[in-house]
């Protein structure tokens, strides 16, 4: 199982994805984090993750922000939109990727609730077969 995390602060995160990892898949899953939108290697596809979870704001280096990034994976694998979980700290967001009509994608508030992301993640890894 793989799962990209498009997050600029990891460490904040990080505990919180290694402990479902554990308690939940055996260690089973596979997290690539990336600090940044174009961070993600050329050889990985979209279709390669089994989730893909990102933040809205990503870091300054970043050439897309959280919304730019799902709209480019919509772009150019729309089968992927099914894999997308939000994960921010901004509270208007869902008002936010509805005036860029971007819907119907998970939003997970930050700081990281296990219940809710062993939630979407366990929904996610389902649809690809991944799951327990």
């Amino acid at each position: 199982m793989r799962v990209a995390v498009f997050e600029n602060e990891i460490t904040q995160v990080e505990g919180a994805f290694k402990y479902l990892n554990l308690r939940f898949y055996n260690n089973l899953i596979n997290y690539h984090y990336y600090e940044t939108s174009q961070a993600k290697p050329e050889e990985l596809s979209w279709e390669d993750f089994d989730a893909i979870v990102i933040d809205i704001d990503l870091s300054k280096k970043s050439e897309l922000d959280g919304i730019g990034l799902i709209k480019k994976i919509k772009e150019e694998s729309p089968r992927s939109n099914s894999k997308l979980i939000v994960l921010t700290g901004h509270n208007d967001i869902e008002e936010r990727l509805q005036s860029e009509g971007v819907n119907n994608i998970p939003i997970l508030n930050k700081p990281p609730n296990f219940k809710m992301i062993y939630q979407e993640l366990r929904q996610r890894l389902k649809l690809t077969g991944s799951s327990k």
